[in-house]
């Protein structure tokens, strides 16, 4: 925790496998709370639902990459892996900043949980925070 090696789950839609963000900077891998080179490339790899039940429906789940913009406005996304895109989102960071990572899931596996309000909280592909990391540190020197 102190090198900040470290992400968030809410665990209630799901254990999370496999969920790994590092910047790969020349021969280098750089964890979560370290810094990296302008230039290196930002892996965030999609985990998958511990011990999902194989009757149930698979959640989709988006995985983005985004940078803190200024103190007062938050984040952008820089980059986004649609649920059907692969296992693996790389994004060649070109500018200095905090990045961090989050997945986001539609909860398709947790229908007969939301009794009547399945539709509702399913509807149109809304998606709920699954998983969000600590942030990787981009600058001009490593």
């Amino acid at each position: 925790m102190k090198a900040g090696r470290v992400y968030g789950a809410f665990k209630f839609l799901g254990h999370p496998r496999g969920f790994d963000v590092v910047a790969v900077d020349g021969d280098r891998t750089v964890e979560l709370g370290g810094d990296a080179a302008v230039g290196a490339t930002i892996r965030v790899t999609r985990p998958t639902l511990e011990l999902l039940d194989p009757a149930a429906q698979a959640p989709e789940l988006a995985v983005r990459v985004l940078r803190a913009i200024d103190d007062n406005a938050g984040w952008e996304v820089v980059a986004t892996l649609e649920h059907d895109d692969g296992p693996v989102l790389e994004h060649a960071a070109t500018v200095a900043g905090a990045y961090r990572a989050e997945v986001r899931m539609v909860p398709f596996h947790l229908r007969e949980f939301f009794g009547a309000d399945a539709e509702v909280l399913l509807a149109d592909g809304r998606d709920f925070m699954w998983i969000y990391s600590n942030a990787l540190y981009i600058t001009e020197t490593p």
